[in-house]
């Protein structure tokens, strides 16, 4: 069961939502200075604000 193996990787690599967070406070601060390729400066913008925000509250 997909389940089951997902819930071993999680238990055997750490917490996956620590690990998420951890990608994220790396990738937000990339696409803020534009070092994202591949995806629209349009669609970036407002979900860099928003991750600025959630940090300003955290």
């Amino acid at each position: 069961d997909l389940h089951l193996k997902m819930d071993d990787l999680r238990e055997q690599y750490g917490d996956s939502e620590a690990l998420s967070q951890q990608y994220i406070d790396e990738f937000m601060p990339l696409a803020k200075d534009g070092k994202v390729y591949g995806v629209e400066k349009t669609i970036l913008e407002p979900i860099v604000d928003k991750w600025e925000e959630s940090k300003k509250t955290d």
